[in-house]
């Protein structure tokens, strides 16, 4: 359905059409939708089909969406936020729901079966307000994915270390978010409190919009806010790829750069997350039976499709003694490719930080830990290695 009609003689703001979608199952009764298209005269009206719903629908002035979209539904109220109004029919128009809904970023809800004066009243009422400013989209934060080559390989402590380095240089907002619901200690890693996960917030959405995401999470001292692992060891099939859709939207819309990371196993909602990431890390040691996870890793990639997200490959907490066993350029004949980074290993310095809960950099600056954690984190967030200061010695090559 896609109606066009002359301006009827409601004042309406000077912005041309108002460009209203409406998902199939909104409004069940047509002739009750037929009515307000021909009273809402000043407005295009489109249908759109639940299931295959367009990218450009964020381009909508306004958009009714039937509430039995599931999880669904709190990733597009989650991507509409901010430019696109939002009318959500429902039947369960209780505080709580409501509540929820509008936390997500509704910014009307209807009882259903929605009647023609309730939605004519609803649709005035917004289009007065003039459409969501277009001009300024939502800010799309990059979102960076610590992916292990296996267990044990610290890259949580990675995923933390280059979180607080971003943040302490004011690289923008920046967040280190554990999506390892099972085991996960990012925030164990900084030493902060008890602090919101992502279980916590799918459970309770409404108290978490975009704008309050990142004053809801815990600060560190350097300044990046920390979504932790939930309380308690959780079923990994409590997160859906559709909560992975939502929970990175907000992520996008709040921080500038976030650093996730993910399980050791894959899921669906963890090759969701994949699929959303701007770039990955894969961390590994350098051990012969490494080299053999790494490569099953890099073919599931290419299977799931992945092999054209950036890759970063790292080796991590090298010593030289291990060079001696398993040289640098026998490990990449073994994977068949280079290692963009190796970490060279410093029990001291890593566990001082660990157990202070700081960055390096607040422990042992200059080290060369340190200093090749720092080239992790622009590595990971710019896609350029930053060049080492003059220490005598190559990072990549230690």
């Amino acid at each position: 359905m896609d109606s066009h009609l002359p301006d009827s003689n409601i004042e309406f703001p000077p912005v041309g059409h108002f460009e209203i979608g409406v998902v199939d199952g909104a409004v069940a009764d047509q002739s009750v939708l037929a009515s307000v298209v021909g009273h809402l005269q000043s407005a295009r009206f489109t249908s759109l089909d639940r299931n295959v719903l367009p990218e450009g629908i964020a381009s909508l002035d306004a958009l009714i969406l039937p509430a039995d979209l599931g999880p669904r539904l709190e990733s597009l109220l989650a991507e509409m936020a901010g430019r696109t109004k939002t009318v959500v029919v429902l039947e369960d128009t209780s505080i709580g729901a409501s509540r929820r809904l509008f936390g997500l970023g509704a910014t009307d809800i209807l009882p259903a079966p929605v009647t023609e004066s309730a939605l004519i009243l609803s649709l005035e009422r917004i289009m007065r307000t003039g459409p969501s400013p277009a001009a300024s989209p939502a800010p799309k934060g990059t979102i960076v994915a610590m992916l292990k080559a296996g267990g044990g390989v610290g890259a949580t402590f990675l995923a933390t270390q280059v979180a607080a380095q971003r943040a302490r240089q004011n690289e923008g907002l920046v967040c280190g978010a554990d999506f390892d619901i099972q085991f996960g200690s990012m925030a164990e890693y900084l030493d902060v409190g008890p602090t919101l996960s992502a279980t916590d917030i799918i459970g309770n959405p409404g108290a978490f919009s975009d704008q309050a995401l990142a004053k809801a999470l815990i600060q560190h001292p350097s300044g990046c806010r920390i979504m932790g692992a939930p309380k308690d060891v959780t079923p990994l099939e409590v997160l859906s790829a559709d909560h992975a859709d939502a929970i990175i939207a907000g992520l996008k819309r709040s921080f500038s750069t976030t650093i996730i990371d993910l399980p050791a196993v894959w899921t669906q909602w963890s090759y969701r997350t994949l699929q959303l990431c701007d770039r990955i890390i894969l961390v590994s040691h350098l051990s012969v039976p490494h080299m053999q996870l790494i490569k099953r890793q890099l073919r599931v990639l290419v299977a799931q499709k992945l092999d054209d997200k950036p890759l970063t490959l790292v080796l991590n907490a090298v010593s030289k003694e291990q060079l001696e066993t398993l040289p640098l350029k026998s490990a990449e004949t073994a994977v068949g490719r280079p290692f963009d980074l190796v970490i060279p290993m410093d029990e001291r310095t890593a566990n001082l930080a660990v157990n202070q809960g700081l960055e390096l950099n607040a422990v042992k600056r200059g080290a060369k830990i340190t200093t090749a954690v720092d080239q992790l984190a622009s590595l990971a967030t710019t896609g350029v290695l930053a060049p080492a200061p003059n220490t005598g010695f190559n990072i990549k090559f230690w």
